[in-house]
């Protein structure tokens, strides 16, 4: 069964979904990223979660949600 939903609302959800557990996994790293300045540790926090959203993540929500 096929549900009629924007394109829109299909990508920020997918795009939500991605989001929300990476968070999870950067306020987890916070008492080792504690330590490091506020730059270094922006930059190591989005070469963790660039690449895992990019290449990883919405690509296989993507393939989830396709049936809908």
């Amino acid at each position: 069964m096929k549900i009629n939903i924007s394109k829109k609302f299909k990508n920020s959800v997918v795009t939500w979904l991605g989001l929300y557990p990476t968070i999870i996994v950067s306020l987890l790293l916070e008492d080792w990223l504690i330590s490091l300045n506020l730059y270094t540790r922006t930059f190591v926090l989005t070469v963790i979660v660039v690449p895992l959203i990019v290449y990883f993540i919405i690509p296989f929500l993507n393939n989830v949600v396709r049936r809908f």
